[in-house]
């Protein structure tokens, strides 16, 4: 008889050979165990339910419904509302929270679901596309201080843009703070830790960021930067203010040279450090009137060749009864300057657009029916390699209109 190929075990005088079984016999120290074969349920009744409260536990009909206390929504669904609930920045632990790993938070950002914006912070990405350069620093800035803790606060470029002031020449990079108290520099994981020393009193609150004053925060960023992006940001600040006094009806009380003495007592508490100087110069140069970025650079332009500094945002009596307010005016050279900040028109039949230029030429017309000489410039006339080029333009107009113009009066009119 072959072998039974069951599996053997150990005998023992309680488990006897399985009969037939020659095992036993040719291996006497072990036997044969009978099979264990699974247990069917085919054909057999299912198994009754058990009762619950006299009754059998029944499927409710209709849909099934969701508990209204359970979140069913996805993680990714969930990672956007925590961002937003926090100001748009998302952390690892808050990933962690929704089932990511750290790993997989960087798969995220693989494949474009996630933007980082620091070491450890994070936005979604379709949040992140809609904001603005400003909205984009400022979520970044806020996703800092939370990891800093309440002992810093925004300064320098970032408290600017935090107070809504121009942009230009500003350092985005990364995010600005000083402690207060501090007494070290350095910059790490996007984080510039400035060595100012801050008093409380120092800090304000801005849409929930601990930011520098405003004041402070421009006198650090003109340190910090060229005599042209210290004009900006000094010009911006002081239009800020200009424009809160008007909507309070008190512009005539409004002074640009208060608003300017506030920045250089600031630059008075930095004496000898680099940059106090070139800020100051700033300060002087900075026109709250101007209108762009591009204005103020003009004016830059004038102090740097020597040209003679214009009156800025001056207002023209036209021959039928209207007013029109040009950017610079020389008024004893009788030269008008008007800054073009859009280097092109729209081309694509935008009638719009072509309203505006249309408007802009009648606009000139007028003013040259006055007796002034018009001259615009672009924001190429203002690159480095073409800036001495504008300034001896700008003379050359200058004396072409006193030739021209100059034996009228101030504010006489040039028709016949």
């Amino acid at each position: 008889m072959p072998r039974c190929g069951r599996r053997r075990t150990s005998a023992t005088p309680s488990s006897p050979s399985w009969p037939g079984c020659r095992c036993a016999a040719r291996t006497p120290r072990t036997t044969c165990a009978p099979p264990r074969w699974p247990r069917s349920t085919r054909g057999s009744p299912p198994t009754p339910r058990e009762p619950v409260g006299g009754e059998l536990r029944r499927r409710p009909q209709g849909p099934l419904q969701r508990s209204p206390s359970v979140d069913h929504s996805s993680p990714v669904e969930r990672l956007q509302r925590i961002a937003r609930q926090q100001g748009g920045y998302l952390t690892r632990q808050d990933g962690k929270d929704c089932g990511y790993l750290p790993s997989e938070l960087g798969r995220l950002v693989d494949r474009g679901v996630l933007v980082r914006l620091r070491r450890g912070a994070f936005a979604v990405a379709d949040d992140h596309a809609t904001w603005s350069r400003r909205q984009r620093h400022l979520v970044t800035a806020r996703a800092a201080l939370a990891h800093l803790g309440p002992g810093y606060a925004l300064s320098h470029d970032s408290a600017a843009a935090a107070h809504g002031l121009s942009l230009y020449g500003l350092d985005l990079d990364v995010v600005h703070v000083a402690r207060v108290a501090g007494t070290t520099s350095r910059t790490r994981n996007g984080i510039a830790r400035h060595r100012d020393v801050l008093e409380e009193a120092d800090v304000v609150d801005v849409d929930g960021l601990r930011v520098v004053r405003a004041p402070l925060a421009v006198a650090q960023a003109a340190v910090a930067s060229d005599v042209e992006t210290g004009a900006v940001l000094v010009s911006s600040w002081i239009s800020h203010l200009r424009s809160d006094a008007r909507r309070r009806g008190r512009l005539e009380q409004f002074s640009q040279e208060e608003a300017k003495g506030d920045i250089r007592r600031v630059l008075a508490s930095y004496a000898g450090r680099p940059g106090t100087r070139t800020a100051a110069d700033a300060v002087t140069i900075a026109d709250g009137r101007c209108d762009s970025p591009g204005e103020v650079r003009v004016l830059v332009l004038c102090w740097r060749f020597g040209v003679p500094r214009p009156e800025m945002q001056y207002e023209l009596a036209l021959l039928d009864g209207r007013r029109a307010e040009v950017d610079f005016l020389w008024p004893t050279q009788r030269l008008v300057v008007e800054f073009d900040g859009r280097v092109k028109y729209d081309e694509d039949g935008d009638e719009s657009a072509r309203a505006t230029v249309w408007a802009e030429k009648r606009r000139e017309l007028k003013v040259r029916d006055l007796g002034y000489h018009v001259v615009r410039l672009t924001w190429a006339d203002l690159a480095p390699e073409n800036a001495e080029r504008t300034a001896a333009r700008l003379r050359r107009e200058l004396a072409r209109a006193q030739r021209l113009y100059g034996h009228l009066s101030v504010g006489s009119s040039g028709a016949s």
